[in-house]
C-alpha cells in the first residue's frame, strides 16, 4: 500500500460535520472511479457491477464494501494492475477515526503472518456531493466465509480439527503482539483455498498504542462475553469469543449432528447465542452442547463459568483446565463447576447456590417430584439422569427449610420415607400441625432422636384434646393429599416413632373438624349436661318416702297372711290392693309433677326453638341460594358488558388493520412504480448517450451534405438548372437517384431523384447520368463519415447526466410524496381510531358502572343472607345443645330425686 494521497478540492470528512453518504449515494458515486478516487491505487479502476450494472456493494456494521479492480492507467508507478481490492466507505461516524486506523495500520504492518490483509486509512478516500469522505482500502481476500466452509466440510473431522488448529495459532500470534481483534465472529474469518485464515474488517481493533481509549464497537453478540462494555478494550478482548469458536469446531469435528441441531439457515451465529450465555446452566442449547463430547466437557464448563464472572477474568485460548469433581447426583462436571463457583461467591438465592447440609440428602432421593441440587432443569448428566435428580416437572431447587419451626425443617430433610418433594402434601400438613401447636411446640425434631427426623415427624412436649384438633384440621386443610406423595410424605405415628415421641400433632387418623366448626355456632358455649332435677316437691318426696314404708308394711302384712293361711290370705290381698292403690297414687302426683318440673318445660322450649331455627335455617338456605344465582347473575352481566366491549374493540382494530393494510398495500404499489421508474431510468443512460450521439452524426453528416453542392458540370447546365428549380442543390436534398431505361424511340431517358417527403422527376437525365449523380452522393457521404464525431462532447454528456439526475430527482420527490401522503392517510386512521376508542370507552363506560353496581349489590344481598344462614344455623346448633343438655332427664331420674329428696 502507498502512503495516504488525496485531492485538494473539497472538505475533508475527517473534521467535517453533517451525515455521512447513504450505501446510495456511494453506488453512484463510485461509477465513475476516475472522478470520486484520488488514490492512485484505485482512481480509473474497475468497479464489480451488480444486477442492472450497478456497483455490487456488501454492507457491513459501518458503511458499505465496494470491489474495485486497478487497471494500468491507474497504478503506473505502484505494481497493483490487475490486482483487486476492498474499498470501504463509511456510513456513520467512529470516534476518533483517524487516530484509530493510523494506528492500526501502523501496528499490522510491524506483523508478518499470513492471517493478516493489508490495510490503508485514506483520508481524501472519496468525493460524494462536492465533498471528501474517508474510506479504508483494502487487499480483496478470496476465500470461503467460516459458515459455508463448515458446512462444506461437516462430518470431515481431520479438516475441521486442522481448522481449529490454525484458528488456535492465529489467537496465539494476536495475543503474541499485544493485538486484539474486536470482532471475531464467522463474517470475519474467511478460510482461503490454501486451507490458510485470514482476518477481515479491523474496525474495532485493539493495539498497544489505542491503550485506555474505549472501544469503537461490542462486536457481534452471538460471540461476545454477556457483560463486554465499551470499557472492555484490551489485549485480552478476543479471548471469549476464542474459546467459543475453538470449542465449537473442535465439537463439530467430533459430533457434527449438533449442527443439524442448533444451527439455524441463515442465522448469525454457529451453534449458541447470545442467550446461552447469559444464564449457561439453564440453557438446553449451551447443556446440550456441552454434554455431546465428554472430552470437551471441562472446557466448557469453564467457559459456562467465564460467563458468569467479569469479562478480565477469562483466560487465554490454550490455558489449563482445572479438574472438577463430579457430584454425587450425577451432574455434569460443567454444571457442577458452575455450581461450586456460585456457592463460593456467596449466592444466596433460591437456587443457585449450593445445596445446604439439610437437604444433602435429597439430591440421591428418587421418584417423581424429588428435590435435587440446583440446576438447569433437563441437563443431562453422563449416566443418563437430569441435573435435578427427580422425575419430571422439578426444577430442582436446592430446598431450604423454612424459618418459622422446626418440624417444617425437618420435613424438608426428611425424604426417604417416599417419593415426594421437600413442598410435598406431607411438609405443608406438618407445617400446619406446628403452627397450631403453638409456642407450647418447644422441643426440636432433631432432640427426639434421629429415627423421628428421617422421617420428618413433628413433636411436641405437651399436646391437649383441643389442640390436637385444630392441628389436625390445619394438617388436613394443608395437606390436600393427591396421589401416593400424599401418603408416604404425611408425617404419622408409626410404632418406631412413638417410641420416640408422644402422640404426634399432624397424625393422620385425626378426624378433620367440619365447616361448621369455623361458624359462630362453633364458637358458642355448649350448654352443660343436666344430670339431676334442680328442685323436687317436699310434700312430693315425703309423700313417695311414707308409700314406700306403708308398701313395706303391706308387704310384710301379706307375707304374713300367707304365711298363716285361711283368713290370712284375705288380709294379704287386701294389703296388696292397698299398696297397689298407695302406688298409683304416688306415681300419679309424681307424673304430673314431672310433667310441671321446670327442666321438663324447657326442654319442650328448646324443642320448640330447634323446630323453629329448622324452619329458619331452611329458608335462609333459600334466600342464600337465591341471592347466589343473583349474584352468579350479576357476574355473568357483567362479564357480557366486558366481552361486548373487548368484542366491540377487536372489531374496531380489526377494521383498522383492514384500512392500514390497504393504504400500506398502495403505497407500495405507489413506490413500486416509481422504484420501476427509477429502475429504467438507471437502465436507460448507455442507450440515452447512443441515442445522443447518433443525432449529432446525423446532424454533422447533413452539415456535411450541405456544403456539397450539385456538380453542374458533371450533370449539364439544363439538367442542373431543372434539378435547382425542384429544391435539389445540395448532396443533403435527396438520398437516392434511380433511373428507367425507355422503353421506345419516342421516349426519353428519366431519373427518379428521391428525397425526404417528396420525389422529383428529371426528364432527359440518362441511366449513366444518375448512376453517376448517386455515386457522387455515396462518395461525399463516406468521405464525411471518416470525421463523424465517435463520442459525445462533454458538454452534450453532462447534459445528459444533469437529465437524468433532474429525472432522479423528480422521481425521490414524487417517493416522498407518495410516503408523506401514506403517512398523513395513517395518521387520520390512527386518529379515527383513537377517537372512536374514546366514543366506545364513554358508552361502555356507564354500562360497566352500572354492571359493576349490580355486581356489589348483589353480593351484598349473598353476604347478608350467608351470614343470616349461618347465624340460623348458630341458633339451631345451640337449641339442638340445649335439647341434648335435658336428655337424661328422664321421668326414671325424676323419680329417683324425688326418692333422694333432691
Amino acid at each position: 500500500m502507498t502512503a495516504d494521497g488525496g485531492r485538494a478540492a473539497g472538505a475533508v470528512a475527517d473534521g467535517a460535520d453533517g451525515p455521512y453518504p447513504t450505501g446510495a449515494d456511494y453506488s453512484e458515486a463510485i461509477r465513475d472511479t476516475t472522478l470520486c478516487f484520488a488514490h492512485p491505487t484505485v482512481a480509473g479502476g474497475l468497479v464489480a457491477m451488480g444486477p442492472l450494472r450497478m456497483p455490487r456493494a456488501v454492507s457491513g456494521n459501518f458503511g458499505s464494501v465496494f470491489r474495485i479492480t486497478a487497471t494500468g492507467a491507474s497504478t503506473s508507478g505502484t505494481g497493483a494492475a490487475g490486482r483487486e481490492f476492498a474499498v470501504k466507505c463509511f456510513t456513520r461516524a467512529i470516534p476518533a477515526r483517524l487516530r484509530r486506523y493510523r494506528a492500526i495500520g501502523d501496528a499490522l504492518r510491524a506483523v508478518d503472518a499470513d492471517w493478516r490483509v493489508g490495510v490503508e486509512y485514506v483520508g481524501h478516500g472519496i468525493l460524494v456531493g462536492g465533498r471528501w469522505f474517508p474510506v479504508i482500502l483494502m487487499e480483496w481476500v478470496e476465500g470461503t466465509g467460516l459458515i459455508p466452509w463448515i458446512e462444506d466440510h461437516l462430518g470431515d473431522r481431520a479438516a475441521l480439527e486442522a481448522l481449529a488448529e490454525r484458528f488456535a495459532r492465529l489467537v496465539a500470534d494476536l495475543e503474541a503482539h499485544g493485538l486484539a481483534h474486536g470482532d471475531l465472529q464467522h463474517g470475519n474469518l474467511i478460510v482461503a483455498p490454501d486451507g490458510g485464515l485470514r482476518l477481515i474488517d479491523y474496525d474495532g481493533m485493539y493495539v498497544p498504542s489505542l491503550a485506555g481509549m474505549p472501544a469503537a464497537e461490542n462486536g457481534h453478540r452471538n460471540y461476545q462475553h454477556p457483560l463486554r462494555g465499551s470499557r472492555d478494550f484490551g489485549p485480552g478482548l478476543d479471548r471469549f469469543s476464542a474459546h467459543l469458536i475453538d470449542l465449537t469446531l473442535r465439537t463439530l469435528a467430533r459430533e457434527p449432528w449438533l449442527w443439524r441441531t442448533f444451527h439455524e439457515d441463515g442465522g448469525e451465529h454457529l451453534l449458541l447465542k447470545a442467550e446461552d450465555f447469559n444464564a449457561p446452566t439453564q440453557s438446553d442449547r449451551f447443556s446440550a452442547t456441552a454434554c455431546a463430547s465428554p472430552g470437551l466437557t471441562d472446557e466448557w464448563a469453564r467457559l459456562a463459568h467465564w460467563a458468569t464472572r467479569p469479562m478480565a477474568e477469562t483466560g487465554p485460548l490454550g490455558g489449563p483446565v482445572l479438574p472438577v469433581a463430579r457430584p454425587r447426583g450425577g451432574l455434569p462436571s460443567w454444571l457442577a463447576e458452575a455450581l461450586t463457583h456460585d456457592g463460593a461467591g456467596g449466592g444466596a438465592e433460591d437456587g443457585k447456590g449450593a445445596p445446604s447440609p439439610a437437604v444433602s440428602a435429597t439430591a440421591t432421593s428418587e421418584g417423581p417430584g424429588s428435590s435435587g441440587s440446583s440446576g438447569s432443569p433437563g441437563v443431562p448428566g453422563p449416566s443418563g439422569v437430569s441435573g435435578s435428580s427427580g422425575g419430571p416437572g422439578t426444577r430442582g431447587t436446592a430446598a431450604r427449610p423454612a424459618a418459622s419451626t422446626g418440624a417444617t425443617a425437618a420435613t424438608v430433610a426428611g425424604t426417604s420415607g417416599g417419593p415426594r418433594t421437600a413442598g410435598s402434601p406431607g411438609s405443608a400438613a406438618a407445617s400446619a400441625a406446628s403452627a397450631a401447636s403453638g409456642a407450647s411446640r418447644a422441643s426440636a425434631p432433631a432432640a427426639a432422636g434421629p429415627e423421628t427426623a428421617a422421617r420428618g415427624t413433628s413433636t411436641s412436649a405437651s399436646t391437649s384434646t383441643s389442640a390436637s384438633t385444630s392441628a389436625s384440621t390445619s394438617a388436613a386443610a394443608a395437606a390436600a393429599p393427591s396421589g401416593p406423595a400424599s401418603a408416604s410424605g404425611t408425617a404419622s405415628a408409626s410404632p418406631a416413632a412413638s417410641s420416640h415421641t408422644p402422640t404426634s400433632t399432624a397424625s393422620a387418623p385425626a378426624a378433620p373438624t367440619p365447616p361448621a366448626a369455623a361458624s359462630p355456632a362453633a364458637a358458642s358455649p355448649v350448654p352443660t349436661p343436666l344430670l339431676a332435677f334442680q328442685a323436687v316437691p317436699r310434700r312430693l318426696t315425703w309423700g313417695a318416702r311414707t308409700a314406700v314404708a306403708v308398701l313395706v308394711v303391706l308387704a310384710a302384712v301379706a307375707g304374713a297372711g300367707i304365711a298363716l293361711a285361711g283368713p290370712g290370705v284375705w288380709a294379704a290381698v287386701a294389703a296388696v290392693a292397698a299398696g297397689g292403690m298407695v302406688v298409683t297414687s304416688v306415681l300419679g302426683r309424681a307424673r304430673r309433677a314431672y310433667r310441671d318440673s321446670p327442666e321438663l318445660r324447657r326442654r319442650e322450649a328448646a324443642v320448640e326453638a330447634v323446630e323453629d331455627a329448622g324452619e329458619l335455617v331452611g329458608f335462609s338456605a333459600l334466600r342464600a341460594q337465591r341471592a347466589r344465582a343473583a349474584s352468579d347473575d350479576a357476574h355473568q352481566a357483567h362479564a357480557d358488558v366486558a366481552a361486548r366491549q373487548i368484542a366491540d374493540g377487536k372489531l374496531l382494530h380489526s377494521r383498522y388493520e383492514f384500512e392500514r393494510t390497504a393504504a400500506e398495500k398502495r403505497l407500495a404499489e405507489a413506490l413500486g412504480s416509481v422504484e420501476r421508474r427509477r429502475v429504467l431510468l438507471e437502465g436507460s443512460g448507455g442507450r440515452e448517450e447512443l441515442l445522443a450521439l447518433r443525432a449529432l452524426q446525423e446532424r454533422a453528416l447533413d452539415e456535411g451534405l450541405r456544403r456539397h453542392p450539385i456538380p453542374a458540370e458533371m450533370l449539364g447546365t439544363r439538367i442542373a438548372a431543372v434539378l435547382h428549380d425542384e429544391g435539389v442543390r445540395t448532396a443533403a436534398d435527396f438520398t437516392r437517384v434511380t433511373s428507367a431505361v425507355p422503353t421506345s424511340a419516342e421516349r426519353r431517358a428519366q431519373a427518379v431523384v428521391s428525397r425526404p417527403g417528396r420525389t422529383v422527376r428529371i426528364d432527359g437525365m440518362s441511366p449513366a447520368l444518375a448512376r453517376g449523380l448517386q455515386e457522387w452522393r455515396d462518395e461525399v457521404v463516406e468521405e464525411l463519415r471518416i470525421r463523424l464525431p465517435a463520442v459525445l462532447p462533454y458538454q452534450e454528456a453532462q447534459e445528459l447526466h444533469r437529465r437524468r439526475a433532474d429525472r432522479r430527482l423528480d422521481l425521490a420527490r414524487q417517493a416522498a410524496r407518495v410516503r408523506a401522503g401514506a403517512l398523513d392517510e395513517l395518521a387520520d386512521l390512527e386518529a379515527d381510531l383513537a377517537a372512536e376508542e374514546r366514543r366506545l370507552r364513554g358508552s361502555g363506560a356507564g354500562d360497566v358502572a352500572r354492571a359493576a353496581a349490580a355486581v356489589r349489590d348483589a353480593e351484598a344481598v349473598l353476604a347478608a343472607a350467608t351470614d343470616a344462614h349461618r347465624d340460623a344455623a348458630a341458633a339451631l346448633d345451640s337449641a339442638r345443645g340445649e335439647v341434648e343438655a335435658f336428655a337424661a332427664l328422664t321421668y326414671q331420674r325424676y323419680l329417683r330425686d324425688v326418692l333422694r329428696g333432691r
